[in-house]
């Protein structure tokens, strides 16, 4: 049984974590997408620990189980609801969850930040984990080090700007799709970096990897 614990409001189960060795100097906070769990990528975000430097630690928490409409209403690991995968998945349905995802969140980050400055911890996630990034990251009254955003959209891109919280408007973004992706289209990736960087300025990085599918790369990650 895996065990679970409650945090604002929302049930997850306990996150996969790997300490910094030696002085701990920061952390990344990653999270998964639709359906996967922390485990899922773990070892690639373990991988990265190894590249930047063993002082960094490693967290990534998992979704709640939650109905989603896109699966018929079957349960499944989801940071909120998702009515569709079209080019129009950033605006398509209510996201219903979102708001209870942003709290849990922002408390992870507060955990983190008794360890180490936020200003040295990196949020970041891969398709609705981007999504989840990027909307609940960019709400956090901590000014954090960065954001990580692979393959993912903007829930509720045409209102969200006036969300940003003033912490973050300098915060360095690197948001990366690949041109071959079929699951959330690269229609999606593109206008969550431009609604970010018309709402906070030119620190925002699209970088686009030709005949990626849906899915990370060395190149990207590196």
């Amino acid at each position: 049984t895996r065990e679970k614990e409650e945090m604002s409001g929302l049930l997850y189960q306990k996150q996969c974590k790997a300490p910094a060795k030696g002085q701990h100097k920061g952390t990344l906070v990653f999270l998964h997408g639709l359906g996967d769990t922390g485990s899922g990528w773990f070892s690639t975000m373990r991988n990265v620990q190894q590249v930047v430097g063993p002082h960094i630690r490693v967290r990534c928490p998992t979704a709640p189980r939650m109905a989603v409409t896109l699966n018929g209403g079957a349960g499944c690991t989801a940071w909120h609801d998702l009515h569709s995968i079209s080019t129009d998945i950033d605006s398509a349905g209510d996201f219903a969850g979102i708001e209870d995802t942003t709290k849990t969140i922002h408390a992870i980050l507060d955990e983190e930040r008794q360890l180490v400055s936020s200003e040295n911890i990196i949020l970041g996630g891969f398709s609705q984990g981007a999504a989840t990034t990027l909307y609940a990251g960019l709400q956090y009254p901590h000014k954090l080090a960065g954001f990580i955003v692979l393959s993912g959209y903007l829930p509720n891109f045409s209102t969200f700007a006036e969300k940003i919280h003033e912490s973050n408007k300098d915060t360095p973004i690197f948001v990366a799709h690949g041109d071959a992706d079929a699951v959330v289209s690269i229609v999606a990736g593109r206008r969550a970096a431009d609604t970010v960087r018309a709402a906070v300025g030119d620190h925002v990085t699209f970088r686009t990897y030709q005949g990626m599918p849906h899915s990370s790369s060395p190149e990207e990650l590196s």
